[in-house]
């Protein structure tokens, strides 16, 4: 048994068709759409796609109930109710800008906000950013470092190695700041 229709665009089963309207001489009929599901109880003898034999059902899997979806903002964080605020931000904005200024505005807010308890620190995008960096400026130093000893091993003479350490990098620095200033015309 399938779904005939869904809210949800990204599947399948998301439009049964057209709906439409049929005219008669007299009259324009709508066509509705009747659910084959319409009981909680028909919702968890449904099968489970792919689950093999015997099939699995998704009553078998979940609780099926009666409720309206959750309502945005709704959360739960240790087990009690909370509500989550979620900001987002334009494409091309600076998220360390953007996650400096919402920090800035709950402080502002937080006298007028007695008894609430705040946590920022639940999705913070700035903080894999800023982690993000911090490893990749470890990777960096890594990498001269390899670099370097790499150079005086295969050269035999540490100011030959010297000599490379300093012109590969200030190579690779003119280039990129060449391409800089032609980017920017």
């Amino acid at each position: 048994m399938r779904f005939w229709v869904s809210p949800l665009s990204f599947v399948e089963a998301s439009t049964p068709g057209t709906g439409g309207f049929v005219d008669t001489p007299n009259q324009r009929l709508g066509v509705q759409h009747i659910q084959p599901i319409t009981t909680t109880k028909q919702l968890a003898a449904v099968a489970v796609e792919g689950s093999g034999e015997p099939p699995l059902h998704i009553g078998d899997v979940a609780t099926v109930r009666e409720d309206h979806q959750p309502l945005i903002g709704d959360a739960s964080i240790d087990g009690k109710a909370s509500l989550m605020l979620v900001v987002e931000r334009f494409p091309g904005a600076n998220a360390a800008q953007v996650t400096r200024d919402v920090e800035d505005a709950l402080d502002a807010m937080g006298p007028g906000l007695s008894g609430i308890t705040l946590d920022p620190q639940v999705f913070r995008p700035a903080t894999y950013l800023s982690t993000a960096l911090s490893h990749l400026g470890v990777a960096g130093l890594f990498a001269v470092a390899m670099f370097i000893v790499a150079a005086a091993v295969m050269l035999l003479s540490w100011r030959v190695a010297l000599i490379v350490t300093f012109a590969v990098p200030l190579s690779l620095v003119s280039a990129a700041y060449v391409l800089h200033l032609k980017r920017r015309r």
